[in-house]
């Protein structure tokens, strides 16, 4: 069980995309475009955010339960993640992308709450620790990619 809580650690993958103008918390109000300033600094706070759930999250889960409960407690963190990010109005040359971005995670949040459910059963910890890699695999590149393009998009627009 000590290789599954290198896999849940995984999920912390994501809290350090985002590259070098990594984004923070303050939202724009109102109907108007934020500055991409606004914007990446209400990125950088939804990331704190996850970064101070995954640390609540329980390392090297010993039996089933705990595994289950360990990447339940990361499906909650994604989650919250996702409504963090949907509330986050950003510029409108990167709407489409930061859509993009909301819909990785959640397909992330949703795709660890099947993994959950396999390693509550019975022998189901090996199943779910591939599912729970294969997942944070997928969501790690789906989130950098998008990232990236925002940042760049961002960049040219600065």
């Amino acid at each position: 069980m000590v290789r599954i809580a290198a896999m849940i650690a995984a999920g912390a993958l994501l809290t350090g995309c985002g590259g070098g103008s990594t984004p923070t918390g303050t939202q724009a109000s109102g109907p108007t475009s934020p500055s991409a300033e606004a914007y990446l600094s209400a990125l950088s706070a939804t990331q704190s955010k996850l970064a101070a759930a995954e640390r609540a999250i329980p390392r090297g889960p010993k039996t089933p339960n705990a595994l289950a409960r360990a990447i339940s407690l990361l499906q909650s963190a994604i989650g919250n993640l996702t409504d963090n990010l949907a509330a986050i109005h950003p510029p409108a040359s990167v709407a489409a992308l930061h859509a993009q971005l909301v819909s990785v995670v959640r397909d992330y949040a949703a795709r660890l709450g099947h993994a959950a459910r396999v390693a509550g059963q019975a022998q189901g910890e090996l199943a779910a620790v591939t599912l729970l890699s294969s997942a944070t695999g997928q969501a790690t590149h789906g989130f950098s990619a998008t990232v990236a393009k925002i940042d760049q998009a961002l960049g040219a627009s600065r």
